[in-house]
Parts: structure tokens; sequence; C-alpha cells
């Protein structure tokens, strides 16, 4: 906490801390990230972070390590509900956004802080970051040429653009998006695709 921000995030662990909910009332704002990731964080990020939780039926809300100062609420948070888990809001002006990676490791082989940093450096490898802060290219990542970026971002997850990427084809169904629908219960109504 300084003058410039008053927020002040309470430790509670070697990566998390928190904020207390607005009022103290409900729960607090889970923040991920070690004490040099969480002194990043401006006062923006944490007054967006503070009205999104005490928006009418957000019951938790998370700042992610990359959370940053968005359009109402802070880009790389999660917030849910008794009804609905967001795992936006996302940057609108580049398309960032967090992906849910969900492994078939059972929860034990990962316990080990060895292993976990392991497996969190295997994942970095193979994770680039945008154009800002911190910018780094990912050694074992996909190569994506311009053609196909753009087809990507055009398109999406096509089956013509999975299989360029090699990646298969029933990933659509498994996706975060994939159970997304439209006015009328369908995902076809907002360019999704049927299972």
């Amino acid at each position: 906490m300084s003058d410039a921000n008053p927020t002040q995030i309470h430790a509670a662990g070697e990566a998390t801390g928190f904020i207390p909910a607005p009022g103290h009332k409900g729960q607090a704002i889970k923040v991920i990230g070690t004490n040099s990731i969480r002194a990043g964080f401006d006062a923006t990020c944490f007054q967006q972070a503070l009205n999104a939780r005490s928006a009418p039926g957000v019951t938790d809300l998370v700042l992610n390590p990359d959370a940053h100062a968005g359009y109402g609420a802070p880009v790389s948070c999660v917030l849910t509900s008794p009804a609905h888990v967001y795992p936006g809001p996302v940057g609108v002006d580049i398309k960032c956004s967090m992906s849910f990676l969900q492994l078939d490791l059972p929860a034990d082989q990962v316990a080990d802080r060895i292993v976990r940093r392991s497996l969190i450096n295997a994942i970095l490898e193979r994770t680039p970051t945008g154009p800002s802060r911190g910018q780094r290219s990912a050694g074992k990542a996909r190569k994506v040429g311009e053609a196909l970026g753009v087809k990507g971002a055009t398109d999406g997850a096509s089956p013509e653009v999975l299989h360029a990427l090699g990646i298969p084809l029933d990933w659509t169904e498994r996706r975060e998006d994939a159970m997304h629908v439209g006015h009328d219960e369908r995902a076809e109504s907002i360019g999704g695709h049927s299972g």
C-alpha cells in the first residue's frame, strides 16, 4: 500500500494474497502472484477489482498475475456468481485472455514444489506473452505464420485451422466456450460448432 495506491493486499502465501471485499461483506478478492507481481498492480486495477466484486451477483473475484486495468473490470480477472463462471473479462483491444488448462494428473503428483515448478516451466516454455512489459517468445510454442494467424483470428477454431495447428477436431467440444449458446440455445447462432 502507498499514497498512490491505497489498496492493501494481505499476503496469504508465497504466491497468493487477498484484498478484503468492499465493506468486508462476502468473500475477499484473491490475488495470485508473488510479492513482486502483486506490487506491480496499479490503483486503477485494484479499484476496478473492488467495483467488479461489488457488482450484483458476483460472489468471488480472482486477480491473475497478469491482471491490469481494463474497461470496467480488470483484464485477466475471474468473476464468479452462483450460476456462472466468467473466465474473462478479457482485453477487447488485443484479444488477450487466460486459458483454463486441465491436466489428468492427480493432485498428489503435483504436491511436491519441485515437480510443480517443472510443470510450470514446461507450460511457460510453450506459452508466449504479448507485446508489453515482460514479453517473451516461447521456444517450444507452435510456429504460426501470418496467413495462418489471420485465418485463426478470422475463422476461429475451424477444422482447417485446427488441422494446420495439429489440434484434434474434438477439442472444439472441450474448449472453454464450447457450451456458449445464443438466444435459441444453439451454438451455431453465435458462430460456434455443434456437437
